[in-house]
């Protein structure tokens, strides 16, 4: 680069910084043209400077020129920019059209960044269904499996992402037959803890078991899921809260095999279905005082989706993320309601009528959220009470 494409460059980064970004956009436009050496550096600016104007259209075109021969963590930076910046700001439909373009630009180089896997394995599930989701989970699990080859004995982080895509794809001879090189890894990380305890499970002769007792947390949102799903994980069950934490994808399905415990809504919404499916299972309905969980709950979906009232998740770009099942769950508990009052007492009332005709050692009414801990939980579950504290997550004033 010649000192005078240099000095320009400098000009242009200060320029970005100050928010001037016509004036760089110019710029830039002149060093791509007539410099090509600064083209890669320069386009990499333009996209931060889209990013900043919230132009998706121009970040996506930013994208494709950047291509995958651009350094390897820059690459994976734009990425993971893009990947952020996408699930809040635009639509679905743009969406799905970015995280095509991502995949098909990645190569070995831009997918060297581990890191990108889980989300990119997120935003598939967040925007496709059906036989186009199956398309881009292959495509993924190419891109580890030649990722993991050319890095020879340093592969097991990109191998366990093969495993969780395989776990996507249901997969699940595939699945064993990577897992079996892992049984006796000595100190094995949490990941593959966790996929080593689903392994056992799928190559059980009695998978998929229906007889195994489950332990379903079925309360609303803000009721101490989260916290109850910590309990259960600390009472030695495998338990999973909203998603499959490995699949990232929402509980539903074969997760209901490869794990102990479920908690949040999308295993509430459907507990009279799991009632009849697992009959050993126990189910955990955290409870809270209504004005409480109103005041809780409209702030959590005011941060997180921008509305005020239930019947506003019906908008098209809530409803149709997750392949639909969002939509059906929050419709099921919260969309077809006006307040969330409305909300809040017909579910209650659901759960009261379903399970006062029902064994009562199946059935425990926790709050959480009220002070109730280890010793109604473990006492319900013929479980010790351990010595370290409860865990109450996502627990204030204000929550």
């Amino acid at each position: 680069m010649d000192n005078f494409s240099e000095n320009k460059l400098v000009v242009v980064n200060k320029l970005v910084n100050m928010g001037e970004f016509q004036k760089a956009k110019i710029l830039f436009d002149s060093l791509t043209r007539y410099a090509p050496e600064t083209g890669k550096d320069a386009l990499f600016r333009l996209f931060e400077i889209a990013k900043i104007e919230k132009n998706f259209e121009n970040q996506l075109h930013y994208l494709s020129l950047i291509g995958g021969d651009y350094p390897t963590e820059k690459l994976a930076a734009v990425i993971l920019l893009n990947i952020k910046v996408m699930k809040l700001q635009v639509s679905l439909d743009e969406h799905r059209k970015a995280i095509s373009a991502i995949i098909n630009l990645l190569d070995l180089d831009g997918f060297s960044n581990l890191g990108l896997g889980p989300h990119l394995l997120k935003a598939i599930h967040y925007s496709f269904s059906s036989s186009e989701k199956t398309v881009y989970l292959k495509k993924l699990l190419e891109l580890s499996k030649s990722k993991a080859s050319v890095m020879g004995q340093e592969t097991l982080g990109f191998k366990l992402l093969q495993a969780e895509i395989l776990l996507s794809l249901q997969d699940y001879v595939g699945f064993s037959h990577l897992m079996e090189a892992y049984p006796n890894q000595p100190m094995p990380n949490n990941k593959l803890k966790s996929l080593l305890k689903i392994y056992d499970k799928i190559r059980s002769p009695a998978f998929p078991n229906r007889t195994a007792q489950k332990i379903f947390g079925i309360g609303l949102s803000r009721t101490g899921t989260t916290s109850l799903n910590k309990a259960l994980n600390m009472l030695s069950y495998h338990s999973v809260h909203w998603n499959n934490p490995h699949i990232k994808k929402l509980i539903s399905g074969d997760d209901y095999f490869l794990f102990d415990g479920f908690t949040d809504i999308t295993t509430s919404f459907q507990f009279e279905k799991l009632y009849r499916l697992f009959p050993d299972s126990k189910f955990v309905f955290t409870s809270r005082e209504k004005k409480s969980w109103v005041k809780s709950v409209r702030k959590h979906y005011k941060i997180r989706r921008g509305i005020d009232h239930p019947w506003e998740l019906k908008r098209p770009n809530i409803e149709s993320r997750f392949g639909g099942l969002g939509g059906r769950v929050e419709e099921n508990l919260y969309s077809r309601f006006s307040t969330w009052e409305d909300a809040y007492d017909n579910y209650s009332n659901r759960v009261k009528v379903f399970f006062e005709s029902k064994p009562k050692y199946k059935f425990l009414d926790l709050s959480i959220c009220g002070g109730e801990e280890w010793f109604k939980l473990c006492h319900f579950l013929e479980k010790p009470v351990p010595s370290l504290s409860f865990p109450n997550t996502n627990k204030g004033p204000e929550s």
